[in-house]
C-alpha cells in the first residue's frame, strides 16, 4: 500500500461589511438528499409508495428562472432562484405568500453552482461563473453566508479554480462547506468553506501530491465529512486501465484502495464506528459494501448487496432523492441506500426546473413552473411502506 503526501494549504480570510439587506464541464453536486447514478440497476418489486402534498407558492409573477436550489435547517428553509448572471434571489420560509425574492450580488455569477445549511440556522450559497476583476484565474466560485431572513450575512469569498470543473462533489457539517473538484490537468482539490459570526474563510487543499495527474483524467468518486474530520475517494485515469488507481485522501494520509478500483459511483460514503462505510457501484455487478479504514486498509469482508434486500448499517434505513427527466416532465425517484428505487417515481406537475432536499422523515422539492409568468413553489413528498 502505498502512502502519498498532501498539499499545502492556502487559506484567505474575508470580513463582513455593513450588512445588507451549474458549473461548467461538471454535473450538479450531489447533496445529501440526492444520489449520483442516473438509474436504478435492477427492477426491484417496490417496497413503499410515495406520494406528494399540496404545492406552497413563495414567489410569483418572474420573468425568468434559469435554476432553483433548496436547502433545509433546523428552523427555516432557503430557497434561492438564479435569474440573471451576477446576482442570485433568495427566499426564506418565514416570508408571507407571494413576498418579493431577495437580490443578493454574487460577483461573477453564471449559475448556481450550491446551496448549503451549515449550523442549523444559516445557509452558504454558492455559483460559478467567471472570476471578478483582479483575480488571475478565468474560472471562480463565488460564496457568500445568509441568515435564516435570507439576509446577506458576509461579503462574496472568491475561490480560483484552476479549470473548468470536471466533477465535484459538496458537503456540509457544522460551521463548514467542503468542495472536493477536479478540473483537466491540476491535481484534485479540497475546499473547506468555513462561516465565522459575520465571515466566510476559505482554505483550500490540494490532493495527491504523491500522484502525477497531469496526464490523467481524475475524478472525485465521494466526500465525507464528521465535525473537522473528512475523506475524499477518487480516481486517476480510467477504471479499465491497469495504470489507474483509487486513492482515499483523509485530513491525515492518503492510500490507494484496490477494492474500489473498478467502481463507477458511490451510493452511500460516511464515517461509521471509527471507519468509513461505502456501498460501490459496479458496471456489470450489484453493488458492494465494504468498511474502510482511515489507513486504505479493507475492514471485514467485501459483500454483495443483493436486490431487494436493505443495505447493511449503516445504511439499511437511508433514503436519497433524485430528480429525473427533463423539460416539463420531471420526477422524483426516492431510493434506498445501495441506489435502488423504492417505490414509483413522483410527478412534479409542470416543473421545468427543480431541486430536492431532505426534510425530516421526507423530502422537499422547490421548483419552478408557468403560471402566466414564472412561479416557484414547494411540494412535500412522504413515502409510506407499500401495501401487499
Amino acid at each position: 500500500m502505498r502512502r502519498l503526501a498532501l498539499g499545502g494549504i492556502a487559506a484567505i480570510a474575508i470580513m463582513a461589511g455593513c450588512g445588507g439587506g451549474e458549473r461548467e464541464g461538471a454535473p450538479p453536486p450531489p447533496r445529501e438528499a440526492t444520489t449520483t447514478s442516473p438509474a436504478p440497476r435492477h427492477d426491484p418489486r417496490f417496497v413503499a409508495q410515495c406520494t406528494a402534498g399540496e404545492p406552497t407558492r413563495f414567489a410569483s409573477g418572474l420573468s425568468r428562472v434559469r435554476g432553483v436550489a433548496i436547502a433545509v435547517g433546523d428552523t427555516s428553509q432557503m430557497i434561492v432562484v438564479d435569474a440573471d448572471a451576477g446576482s442570485v434571489s433568495a427566499i426564506a420560509s418565514r416570508v408571507v405568500e407571494g413576498a418579493a425574492p431577495q437580490p443578493i450580488a454574487m460577483p461573477g455569477a453564471e449559475g448556481l453552482f450550491a446551496l448549503e445549511a451549515i449550523d442549523g440556522e444559516r445557509f452558504v450559497v454558492i455559483t460559478r461563473g467567471a472570476c471578478p476583476e483582479g483575480h488571475e484565474a478565468t474560472h471562480c466560485l463565488a460564496a457568500r453566508l445568509l441568515g435564516p431572513d435570507a439576509g446577506v450575512r458576509s461579503e462574496a469569498v472568491i475561490i480560483e479554480l484552476p479549470g473548468a470543473l470536471r466533477t465535484v462533489r459538496v458537503g456540509a457539517s457544522g460551521d463548514a462547506v467542503w468542495i472536493a473538484r477536479t478540473s483537466a490537468g491540476p491535481q484534485p482539490e479540497l475546499d473547506r468553506i468555513a462561516a465565522g459570526e459575520g465571515s466566510l474563510e476559505v482554505t483550500t487543499r490540494a490532493l495527491g501530491d504523491g500522484i502525477d495527474a497531469r496526464e490523467q483524467a481524475t475524478e472525485i468518486l465521494g466526500l465525507a465529512v464528521s465535525g473537522g474530520s473528512w475523506a475524499v475517494l477518487w480516481r486517476h485515469g480510467a477504471a479499465e486501465d491497469a495504470t489507474s488507481g483509487v486513492v482515499l485522501s483523509t485530513q491525515l494520509d492518503e492510500h490507494d484502495v484496490e477494492a474500489l478500483h473498478e467502481a463507477l459511483v458511490l451510493e452511500s460514503f460516511q464515517w461509521y464506528a471509527g471507519a468509513l462505510s461505502v456501498i460501490a457501484a459496479f458496471e456489470f455487478a450489484r453493488p458492494i459494501f465494504v468498511r474502510i479504514g482511515a489507513d486504505g486498509e479493507v475492514r471485514g469482508d467485501v459483500r454483495a448487496v443483493p436486490p431487494g434486500e436493505a443495505p447493511p448499517q449503516p445504511f439499511a434505513t437511508r433514503r436519497t432523492a433524485a430528480i429525473v427527466g427533463g423539460g416539463e416532465r420531471l420526477e422524483l425517484e426516492v431510493r434506498d441506500g445501495a441506489g435502488d428505487a423504492i417505490a414509483p417515481r413522483v410527478a412534479i406537475e409542470g416543473a421545468f426546473v427543480a431541486d430536492v432536499a431532505r426534510r425530516a422523515d421526507g423530502f422537499v422539492v422547490a421548483y419552478a413552473r408557468r403560471d402566466g409568468g414564472l412561479a416557484i413553489e414547494t411540494r412535500d413528498v412522504r413515502c409510506a411502506a407499500a401495501s401487499r
